[in-house]
């Protein structure tokens, strides 16, 4: 399967992040931050300074903060790095209403310019996607439809997920198909 490993410099601990279903789950454990490691083996990784290794010939992500283009529409914010409006339409029409799409960005709510955010990064796909607080400032009907969004879209990719709820966990199933 797909898999993104972090080191820390000099040795020590490896974190790794197989496919959703593949058994293997990690986040990043940073000391000081409140961000957990959930592993499927058990152990917290702390990784103060790592190395992510590439895998794969493609890496996408969702930072912390948005990061989207506000003037322009949500649909064009996804359209700039697909190049394709039919797909941008389809993968923001399942984390947003028809008519939030063609609105300007700085008129979206937090949470809505979250899912555009996430939408950008799963629609540009990647053998491993980044995703740093992907569930910040969404709602439980909103985290619950994004994390399914987010599970079927890269079920396909690496995934690395950093959080402070302890979600990471719920993105795939261990080997033993519990969540």
């Amino acid at each position: 399967g797909k898999r993104a490993t972090a080191d820390r410099p000099g040795g020590g601990k490896r974190a790794t992040a197989d496919r959703p279903g593949g058994g293997k789950r990690a986040t990043a454990d940073k000391p000081g931050s409140g961000k957990r490691v959930n592993r499927a083996a058990g152990k917290n990784i702390p990784v103060t300074a790592c190395k992510i290794e590439r895998h794969g010939s493609r890496i996408s992500m969702v930072f912390q903060e948005d990061r989207l283009c506000e003037e322009y529409s949500a649909l064009i914010n996804v359209d700039m790095v697909t190049g394709d409006r039919e797909k941008s339409r389809a993968h923001l029409s399942r984390l947003l209403a028809e008519e939030d799409l063609s609105r300007p960005c700085r008129e979206l709510s937090g949470g809505m310019k979250r899912r555009v955010a996430i939408a950008r990064a799963m629609a540009a796909g990647g053998d491993v996607i980044l995703l740093d607080e992907p569930y910040a400032g969404l709602d439980e009907e909103s985290r619950c439809r994004t994390r399914q969004y987010i599970r079927s879209c890269g079920a396909d990719s690496a995934l690395l997920v950093a959080t402070h709820t302890g979600e990471a966990g719920a993105m795939g199933s261990t080997a033993d198909g519990k969540e």
